[in-house]
């Protein structure tokens, strides 16, 4: 006893103790923000308050008053609480938040990321950012740091593992800036699993080793879900708060004043933010070890419906119960591995009865209502549908709005006695046995009114035929749906059904209601007929005139109009010749003559008038048009034509031909374009030259029509100018590899089939690798090696060069950086730039871009430019845009090589307006001079010119001996060609690299 009151006593003194303490720091304590600044002190202070005015305290008002500024806020990559989800676009929970937030501070956010927590913290401590995301852990991990007073919002830990789930001993990643885990030793014992912790101080290297296998599992927290993979386990919820330097008073006033006023006036903002990023697409579904281990053994679940009406459970055509309940049941036995049986009942009565006498474990559309559950043995899980009534009333309803209405009503429902009862006496209440009864009362008089689900009503009226009745528009009350699960069932199950719940995408079950609503909402004849009678027997005599008029109209005008339409559909109204369609149907008559005819092959052969552009200006399209008639007129009269017709596309000519063999029918048609290659005009003597192009192809009685016309069209295309062009297999192969590699290329730069091989470049004198050129190859799994030749034309003609050049000179800059890096020999290497790339939009400062990325000393990366890169001399303007561009490329390091020098009309024009560091001489002069002494006169001239302007001289192609001789002869020291290495891949590139020029070494 008297060990009690000993102590009590002492209790009561450090109580006492404790109360002083506290009274005194809270005297000595400067005023909150939200107390009168200024205030007199107490009588425990002597000293008197100084004689100036009270600083008024900070308010909202203020904050707005002020002038805009702008804060950098920090945040850490990986997380996900901010994080940029395509270029320039960020997201996230924390993104948003702050946004709405930066209108109550009155300021504009920088987001600034950091890669670990200790970055963004020095930069906070140095100034550098304003605020960051207040870590929820150990606070003394952030000394000379406050946090603000309200919660940007609350996360749980997740427990991310390989996608093989949790193992016996386990090795699990701890950031050292983390939260805590206390629940993780209980977690573990939970699961049956045993491990230890690896602590690391950066979040990234944590989620790289767990990506690298090197870990099993690391914690950290469930920020997006519909980002999150393999959880085994959620856990300690923890909240984020805001912190800002403690010295930054100023700032932590405004933010926890501004704060305020966000959940003043959007208290719902972290509730809107939380179903936006964990419920949008539904939570991960996260069952614990015993939970899986209860699924197993039960294995089947016996439910039944509250409701068996559209569009939740209902009978379609097929007698098969369909309708939003039983697809989200479908998708619980696919989510959970489990069967479940659905019991059929005629009442709702009879489901309460089932579930209260544990007949079945759940209702699977219950009203979430606890203390209505309650009564019949049921537990409602959280919602997952929320079902909005509305009144149906009579049109007279409105007349007398002060008189309470009738009401009918269903005793049956949660509804009646939550929403009708309390508000309608019982003598204004009239009892029916369900809602299609009730409708019936309201239609008849016996009701005034009635209150329907929304997705209901269609479906009860056109039941009852109460068309004349009015629906509202506006939702009256709200009833929640959720799973009511038997009360003396296992705990898991309504745990489980929870996390299930939970997991359901909203957006599914919305796709999924108005799926099978379609089929509910429809305009009833009956309803337009008995809300418009008038308007509906004018409409309907309007239509039985029109019809009958059209009727006779039509049979009267029938012969006419018949001959009309079918001129029009077998003629081509342009130049008043058969079309296409009249050959598609004439053919198959003209191919019965010449089955059996062995001797006579079948032509379909395209004329295409293609016009250029002055003559169409100067003599006007009518001119070409007539030439075209009177053209199509003599072939026609031509005795191997057996049919001819206009084509869809302009001055297009299609005839059906026989000819013995293809050399006649070219020959033929190669007269014909001789023939009707000129054409004179009514006001001039002299002749205008026409361009016409044909295509041909055979025909044989088992094809159709349309794709020879094709086959002929594609092989008329084929030549750019005029001249005759045969369809055969070579074409068609070529034509289909073209479409192959267009389909398939924009996804071969994205599997990195596209790679990079070197070509070294050597002095022919001591053979040492002096540089390389960087050359493109593409190895497809599918197609296999592909040469350049095969892709690269057709690469220029559409366009896709330029990204294949970016990625060449990317490799290239990142192969240089790595051997610099390294300490290794580097030489330049020359990488192609497109003729594209010289109208490409920004093509300098993308160059300029890529420079600074890798920092290479300059001189390290040659371009290398054909003469045809920079198009037309004669024009100034050309002029001035290829010496901007290579002055641009020049200041960014990058030595210019003209390619191909000699091989064009150009090459010396180059030379006299563009400043080029290299000539790189076409093979075509070199393998000329093998057999010509006037070839090697102007290779030796070649050489010498290079070497004048001071440039580099370098021959592509040697291919022997004696062409390396020929090359020291005339003075060209340097070049690249298959008789010193073919093009390698980067790795063989560098072992030949290496050995070549160390072997020199060693000899020299």
């Amino acid at each position: 006893m008297r060990t009690k009151i000993f102590k009590i006593f002492v209790a009561l003194s450090v109580s006492i103790f404790l109360l002083d303490l506290f009274y005194l720091d809270a005297e000595s304590a400067p005023a909150n923000r939200n107390s009168v600044r200024g205030r007199t002190q107490t009588s425990r202070q002597v000293q008197e308050v100084p004689a100036t005015p009270p600083t008024p305290p900070l308010t909202f008002d203020m904050i707005l008053s002020n002038a805009k500024d702008r804060l950098k806020f920090g945040y850490l990559n990986g997380t996900e609480f901010i994080y940029e989800d395509r270029p320039g676009h960020l997201t996230g929970y924390g993104y948003e938040y702050m946004e709405f937030l930066a209108n109550y501070v009155h300021t504009d956010f920088e987001y600034i990321g950091f890669d670990s927590w200790d970055d963004m913290y020095n930069a906070l401590q140095e100034g550098t950012i304003d605020i960051i995301p207040g870590m929820p852990g150990d606070h003394k991990k952030m000394p000379n740091t406050t946090k603000t007073q309200h919660v940007v919002g609350r996360f749980p830990m997740k427990l991310t593992v390989s996608p093989s789930g949790l193992k016996q001993d386990m090795t699990i990643g701890n950031w050292a800036k983390n939260y805590s885990i206390d629940y993780l030793p209980a977690l573990a014992l939970s699961e049956n699993f045993t491990y230890s912790l690896q602590t690391f101080e950066n979040y990234k290297e944590m989620v790289s080793a767990y990506e690298r296998g090197e870990i099993d599992g690391y914690v950290d927290p469930l920020i997006n879900p519909q980002n999150a993979k393999n959880i085994a386990a959620i856990f300690d919820r923890h909240s984020y708060y805001l912190s800002v330097r403690s010295d930054r008073t100023d700032l932590l006033e405004k933010l926890n004043i501004t704060m305020d006023q966000l959940l003043l006036y959007q208290p719902n903002i972290r509730e809107r933010l939380n179903t936006k990023y964990f419920r949008s697409d539904g939570f991960p579904l996260i069952l614990s070890r015993q939970e899986k281990e209860y699924l197993a053994e039960k294995k089947k679940f016996r439910t039944a419906f509250v409701s068996y009406q559209k569009p939740y459970a209902y009978y379609d055509e097929n007698n098969k119960l369909v309708g939003l309940t039983p697809e989200i049941l479908q998708q619980m036995e696919k989510d959970l591995n489990v069967e479940i049986e659905i019991i059929e009942t005629k009442s709702i009565d009879a489901t309460r009865e089932l579930i209260k006498n544990g007949q079945i474990d759940f209702i699977a559309d219950s009203v979430c209502d606890q203390s209505w559950l309650k009564n019949i043995n049921g537990t409602p899980t959280q919602s997952y549908l929320n079902l909005d009534y509305v009144a149906v009333t009579r049109p007279d309803f409105y007349e007398n709005p002060s008189e309470l209405p009738i009401v009918a009503c269903c005793a049956e429902f949660l509804y009646t006695k939550t929403f009708i009862e309390p508000k309608y006496p019982v003598e204004k209440r009239l009892y029916v046995s369900n809602l299609a009864e009730a409708i019936r009362a309201v239609n008849n008089g016996q009701a005034d009114i009635a209150y329907v689900q929304r997705n209901f009503v269609q479906d009860l009226i056109d039941e009852t035929g109460a068309y004349n009745l009015e629906v509202g528009m506006q939702t009256v009350y709200t009833e929640p749906i959720s799973v009511c699960v038997y009360s003396e069932a296992d705990p898991k199950l309504w745990h489980i059904f929870n996390k299930e719940i939970n997991h359901l995408n909203n957006e599914w079950i919305q796709n999924t209601l108005s799926k099978h609503q379609q089929a509910t909402f429809h305009l009833s004849p009956r309803w337009i007929i008995y809300h418009h009678p008038g308007k509906s027997i004018s409409f309907i005599l309007f239509v039985v005139i029109l019809v009958g008029g059209t009727y006779a109209y039509r049979n009267r005008m029938r012969e006419k109009h018949l001959e009309l339409v079918q001129h029009m559909a077998y003629t081509d109204l342009r130049y008043d010749l058969p079309n296409v369609s009249w050959l598609e149907r004439e053919v198959p008559k003209i191919m019965d003559d010449y089955k059996k005819d062995d001797d006579v092959k079948i032509y379909f052969v395209v004329f295409a008038l293609a016009s250029n552009a002055v003559i169409t200006e100067d003599f006007g399209r009518m001119i070409i048009k007539r030439k075209f008639k009177r053209m199509a007129e003599k072939i026609s009269k031509e005795p191997n034509v057996l049919a001819t017709a206009a084509g869809i596309d302009v001055e297009h000519l299609i005839c059906l031909c026989k000819a013995p063999n293809d050399e006649k029918i070219i020959s033929w048609a190669e007269d014909i374009v001789r023939n009707n290659k000129y054409m004179r005009t009514a006001d001039t003597k002299s002749q205008i030259v026409l361009k016409i192009r044909v295509g041909i192809t055979r025909y044989t009685y088992t094809m159709y029509v349309q794709p020879s016309v094709d086959r002929a069209l594609t092989a008329c295309h084929q030549k750019n100018n005029d001249g005759v062009m045969m369809f055969d297999e070579k074409l068609e192969k070529n034509i289909t590899m073209r479409h192959t590699i267009e389909a398939t290329m924009e996804q071969a730069l994205k599997d990195g089939e596209f790679t990079t091989y070197f070509q070294p470049k050597y002095d022919i004198r001591t053979r040492r690798i002096v540089g390389a050129e960087a050359l493109v190859r593409w190895i497809s799994p599918q197609k296999g090696f592909m040469p350049p030749g095969q892709f690269i034309p057709l690469f220029e003609h559409n366009g896709f060069v330029i990204p294949v050049d970016y990625l060449m000179l990317e490799n290239t800059f990142k192969f240089q950086k790595e051997r610099i890096d390294a300490g290794k020999e580097v030489v330049t290497i020359s990488v192609n730039q497109s003729r594209l790339h010289m109208t490409e939009a920004g093509y300098l400062d993308k160059m300029r871009a890529i420079v600074e990325k890798y920092q290479l000393p300059p001189g390290l990366i040659e371009l290398e430019i054909t003469e045809t890169v920079f198009g037309d001399f004669d024009s100034k303007a050309s002029q001035e845009n290829a010496a901007e561009i290579v002055r641009g490329l020049h200041e960014m390091g990058f030595t210019i090589s003209v390619d191909d020098f000699g091989s064009g009309y150009s090459s010396f024009m180059l030379l006299s307006y563009l400043p080029m560091d290299v000539m790189k001489i076409d093979r075509s002069i070199l393998v000329a001079a093998d057999t010509s002494q006037r070839a090697r006169e102007i290779l030796a001239n070649v050489i010498r010119l290079g070497k004048s302007l001071d440039m580099k001289v370098i021959c592509e192609g040697i291919e022997t001996v004696e062409q390396e001789k020929l090359l020291l002869e005339y003075g060209c020291n340097y070049g690249q060609g298959f008789l010193n290495s073919k093009p390698l891949p980067m790795d063989e590139f560098v072992e030949f690299f290496e050995k070549r020029n160390a072997e020199i070494r060693k000899y020299n």
